[in-house]
């Protein structure tokens, strides 16, 4: 039995070393090479490719995970006895049930587990924990009574784990012992290789090793001469060679190796091996072609840099995709911002990921049947449910039924129990005109929940058996089983009906085990849909998505880098790398340092930690053989500022000459578009003429789509892409109520010839109580509960103000109100408004207007336009002529181009108008108090623009002095309008008129060009995408 140290520092070929020497071993000599877990490929392959080696026959290269597994197995002791998460998190539940905790928190079993691992792992028991205890109720009672609750846990786990027969994870005691019986370890050689230190768990089974060995080598990478920063380094070396004192085992000379043998010819990644862990740099001469650094604004832009180095590196012909590796922080969510950007730039990428089952609809399924019943059939649980597929009704038949019930607002489990469904205007959404098949539909789900709600019922005791019992039933009912088993025999799933399968499997496991752990322990449906949630998510099952020619990508504390050419190293940040962990789980960092201080020694954050964390970034930047990239961000993902981590600085000193990168966005993805990239957002000649066969029919509305974003009238007008109808009030049912009520407001006083100056606000609320009472009978959305009767009580205020101040407008000029929703259509009043476009095409515009004011005088027809807005809508040119505010002025272009308007007499527009309505709200001072009603007609004071002079202008208002509160005009002292007032001549209104009519034409050319290009408007506050129902499928960037 001996043991020998081999030190060096990155590059001085200590494994070549090692591998020297256990090829030179004769093939009797059974070796054991360990590396840590996601080393033992590599290290095949080295040992494999070396020019003795007889390949692997008397060398097995292991982790210490694997060796354990290797020592179970040659006892008769397999996995199946080793206890894993999913079985942990169950025996925690199971006891926290027996000790009458009623509430199964997820988060806190999740804790419990990891304490509890831990306290394994540093080989610390109850007994142990216990008598270092004693004394800190009188220091620190709250943590004496914490430590003492999870005590009784733990012990109450050990007690299980043995009465179940399962072995605890990392359980030293058991393992040691087996280890002993081993015969095949007995007498073989170790070699322990590529560590920068051990756990005190691995250090156990050293120890244990060393005693049966004919002999260990180890490597570590450390100087002759080392400072404070290896103080746990030198603190593991003097241990085992005091171990082995005691033990009277041989303690080889320790070898030391000093030539870097990796860097002989790469001179600045020399110097930075070199200086990486000295507080004292040494500076480069030269400039740093192979260490490079960048910054960016922020993560996501950092991570984009990265993507266009490793492509430029690709493409430069001089590396593969398997020669690089990417490193990143734990911290800042890297991980899935940067898999989404390597993926859509197409670049393969290798990396170990935790495949969360929960992803997968099946799943998904299984967790929700009985939250629906929980729920009382609610919509968002029946929503999830259906959308799983594997309800027995087909996919199209679910999503049909989903709109039914989400648009007329079904839910509890009474109403899905009755015999049938019989709500108006069904055919919305399905064909069939009496319902049929939406009750066939309801009762084929209802039927198994009938069955499981009856099992529910009876007064049998319910145990977590029960309940799974109950829900498997379910499941094979449904069919669930067979539905799996089909889509695992159909071929076009590919690879994902392997997947399915393992899924299922693991599913049926999980349920097994639930039974088997806690399923004697009496439950609700709450507590067994906690348990149901805690034992899926601790399903394990870590995958590999691997390539042949793949960039590595991994979590800097995990990844290995052994044989690539270049590394990344992203989030190179304060608290980033290194890592400044917080411990933000059931013990945290103070209370951690306090169970040091009475000698119960588990992980800490201290000046040891940080040390060893600069160690192992060392350990992993210098095993790049030929670059190596630094990266950092000036935000987080949340738009917080970061800093550079201070190993930057010291780069900064290392070479003088090195220069940050800054890598800057551009700001629209459309700005930096190619014509080709153009090209992709066209529709074909052939889909064109597919959508237009004939002229383009459009309105004011969708021109302003248009105009606003091409892409947005492709998904909305060709595509018809409408989002879900969903039984709630919403402000379209709001903006439509207002434009009904007001135009069956004036339609009712004109027919009943009701002069206007004779309505004052009692006449005015007696109508519009009447008027709201009808619309309500015919649109019950407004009566559908309390909170939707109350808004409609505010909306009538609201009316009732605003139809009041609209007589006082009408009452304070000679305009009249003549056309209420006045149609310009093909059965409208007025004609349709036709503007040509090329090859003989035209855009025919539809649309209503809410109402026109005519005023005759001296032969001629004044129009004044009004439209009614419940919005922040104000009146614009500029917007005018950008296409983004065209309603008015296209009213009033439908009316002028209809030459059998107003036959008898010339056609003169006079004024275009927005009305909001809206309840206005004012601030009180001492010094306008008296003045409400004023201050109340300004906020009712229009936007738009008067055509014509001031003369037109004091016919709308025949009242204002020097500023008029219904129209935007103010006069001067000498009688003329103010360069405030919104008033433009006649002839100006008709070039803009013009200039609309050519900006149609433009518009109509696009879209028969094919033009479908998610290029929104942005100017000011408006803003294209901030309130688009489809930024979320065109592409673009709105960060």
């Amino acid at each position: 039995m001996s043991i020998q140290f081999v030190f060096g520092l990155s590059g001085t070929g200590k494994t070549e070393y090692l591998i020297d020497k256990v090829t030179n071993l004769g093939y009797e000599q059974k070796i054991f090479y360990i590396v840590p877990e996601p080393e033992v490929i590599c290290m095949q392959k080295k040992i494999i490719a070396h020019k003795k080696s007889k390949g692997l026959i008397n060398i097995e290269v292991l982790s210490f995970e694997k060796l354990i597994y290797r020592v179970f197995e040659e006892v008769g002791l397999y996995r199946e006895n080793k206890i894993d998460k999913l079985q942990n998190s169950m025996l925690i539940t199971k006891i926290l049930l027996e000790n009458k905790k009623l509430n199964i928190n997820k988060n806190y079993i999740t804790e419990m587990c990891k304490v509890i691992s831990e306290f394994i792992k540093y080989n610390i028991g109850p007994e142990f924990l216990e008598n270092k205890i004693k004394g800190l109720r009188d220091q620190n009672e709250e943590l004496f009574y914490k430590i003492s609750e999870i005590k009784k846990i733990y012990e109450s786990y050990l007690i299980h784990t043995d009465n179940l027969n399962m072995i605890p994870e990392q359980s030293i005691e058991l393992i040691i012992d087996k280890i002993n019986e081993v015969e095949i370890i007995n007498n073989a050689v170790f070699c322990i290789d590529e560590f920068y230190d051990f756990s005190p768990f691995q250090l156990e089974i050293i120890k244990a090793l060393l005693n049966i060995s004919k002999h260990m080598y180890m490597t570590l990478p450390m100087e002759a001469k080392s400072d404070k920063k290896f103080a746990s380094i030198v603190k593991t070396i003097g241990d085992l060679k005091y171990f082995c004192i005691v033990k009277n085992i041989k303690v080889e000379d320790d070898i030391y190796l000093k030539q870097n043998k990796r860097y002989e010819r790469i001179q600045d990644i020399a110097h930075l091996e070199k200086n990486f862990l000295r507080d004292k740099v040494e500076k480069f001469d030269g400039d740093p072609i192979n260490v490079c650094c960048s910054s960016a604004s922020n993560v996501y832009e950092e991570v984009e840099y990265v993507t266009m180095e490793v492509l430029k590196l690709v493409h430069s012909g001089n590396y593969r995709y398997k020669d690089i590796a990417i490193a990143y922080s734990n911290q800042g969510s890297y991980k899935d911002e940067l898999l989404k950007v390597l993926n859509d730039s197409r670049i393969p990428v290798s990396f170990i990921y935790k495949d969360n089952i929960t992803n997968y609809s099946l799943v998904r399924f299984v967790l929700t049947v009985f939250e629906v019943l929980k729920n009382d059939f609610d919509h968002e649980s029946v929503n999830k449910y259906l959308k799983t597929n594997y309800a027995n009704i087909s996919e199209d038949d679910a999503s049909q039924l989903d709109k039914y019930i989400l648009s007329y607002g079904i839910k509890g489990y009474e109403t899905w129990v009755k015999d049938k469904w019989n709500y108006e205007y069904m055919n919305k959404y399905s064909q069939d005109k009496d319902g049929e098949s939406i009750n066939i539909f309801k009762n084929k789900v209802i039927e198994p929940f009938v069955n499981l709600n009856n099992k529910l019922e009876t007064n049998e005791i319910k145990t977590v058996e029960k309940y799974t019992l109950y829900l498997y039933e379910f499941l094979e009912e449904v069919g669930v089983p067979e539905k799996v088993k089909d889509k695992y025999n159909h071929e076009i799933y590919g690879e994902y009906n392997i997947k399915l399968i393992q899924v299922w499997n693991q599913l049926v496991q999980a349920l097994d085990s639930i039974i088997k752990v806690v399923g004697k322990e009496e439950v609700t449906i709450e507590q067994y849909m906690s348990i149901l949630d805690i034992a899926i998510n601790n399903i394990t099952d870590d995958e590999k998505n691997d390539f042949i020619d793949a960039a590595l990508v991994e979590d800097v504390k995990k990844i290995m880098v052994s044989d690539k050419k270049v590394l990344f190293l992203l989030g190179v940040n304060d608290g980033y790398i290194p890592e400044k962990k917080s411990f933000a789980g059931l013990l945290n960092r103070e209370e951690r340092d306090f169970l040091y201080e009475v000698g119960i020694n588990i992980e800490r954050y201290n000046e040891d930690k940080i040390y060893e964390e600069q160690i192992q970034l060392y350990t992993t930047t210098m095993k790049a053989e030929e670059k190596v990239y630094f990266s950092y961000a000036l935000q987080d993902t949340e738009g917080k500022s970061i800093n550079p981590a201070m190993f930057i600085n010291k780069l900064k000193k290392m070479f003088e000459k090195l220069i940050i990168s800054k890598y800057e966005k551009i700001e629209n993805k459309t700005d930096g578009k190619s014509t080709c990239s153009k090209e992709m957002y066209k529709l074909t000649s052939d889909v064109v003429g597919t959508l237009y066969p004939g002229d383009i029919r459009m309105s004011a509305t969708s021109l302003q789509d248009y105009a606003m974003c091409p892409f947005k009238f492709f998904a909305k007008y060709n595509l018809k892409a409408l989002e879900k109808q969903v039984y709630r009030l919403q402000n379209l049912d709001i903006g439509k109520l207002y434009h009904a009520i007001l135009n069956m407001f004036f339609e009712k006083i004109n027919a009943e010839d009701i002069d206007i100056a004779d309505l004052n606000e009692e006449k005015i609320r007696i109508i519009l109580d009447e008027l709201i009472c009808e619309y309500i009978m015919e649109n019950n959305i407004f009566s559908a509960n309390s909170k939707y009767k109350f808004i409609t009580s505010s909306l009538k205020n609201i009316l009732l103000k605003s139809i009041k101040v609209m007589t006082e407008h009408i009452n304070a000029g000679d305009f009249a109100p003549t056309y209420f929703e006045l149609g310009f259509s093909t059965d409208g009043i007025l004609k349709p408004l036709k503007i040509d476009i090329d090859n003989g095409k035209q855009i025919i515009m539809n649309g209503k207007i809410d109402r026109v004011d005519l005023l005759k005088r001296d032969g001629k027809t004044y129009v004044k336009v009004i439209d009614y807005k419940s919005g922040n809508m104000k009146f614009d040119i500029e917007d005018v002529n950008d296409n983004v505010n065209m309603q008015l002025v296209l009213y009033m272009m439908a009316i002028l181009e209809d030459k059998g308007f107003a036959k008898d007499s010339e056609v003169l527009p006079a004024g275009v108008f927005y009305f909001k309505i809206g309840n206005k709200k004012i601030k009180l001072e001492d010094s306008n108090i008296d003045n409400i009603e004023d201050l109340l007609k300004k906020k009712y004071k229009m936007s738009g623009l008067i055509i014509g002079d001031k003369d037109m202008a004091k016919s709308m208002d025949k009242e204002m002095e020097a500023k008029s509160n219904i129209i935007p005009v103010e006069f001067k002292k000498d009688g003329e309008l103010t360069k405030k007032s919104s008033v433009t001549g006649v002839e100006e209104f008709y070039k803009i008129i013009e200039q609309m009519k050519e900006n149609i034409t433009q518009i109509g050319k696009e879209i028969l060009e094919g033009n479908v290009e998610a290029k929104p408007y942005k100017k000011g506050s408006i803003k294209a995408c901030e309130y688009c129902e489809y930024k979320d499928i065109c592409g673009i960037d709105v960060r």
